[in-house]
């Protein structure tokens, strides 16, 4: 498997307002699962600093998205 910069897999998705979105604390870990229940969705692992960055950078996008602005 590729590593780099902490990531183990390169893969995309595409996110609109009716995917299914779950999470759980499992540990010092969140897992969270985007789409389908078995194999048609997407897992992501993080621990709390990953989880933050993920969130703040989700954010930043989001705010940008609502301003107008590219």
């Amino acid at each position: 498997m590729f590593s780099s910069h902490g990531i183990e897999v390169d893969s995309w998705v595409r996110i609109d307002g009716s995917c299914r979105i779950t999470g759980e604390v499992v540990g010092d870990e969140a897992q969270l699962r985007l789409g389908g229940v078995r194999s048609s969705g997407l897992d992501m692992i993080a621990d709390e600093a990953g989880l933050e960055r993920l969130v703040a950078r989700c954010s930043e996008v989001l705010d940008t998205m609502r301003s107008g602005e590219p």
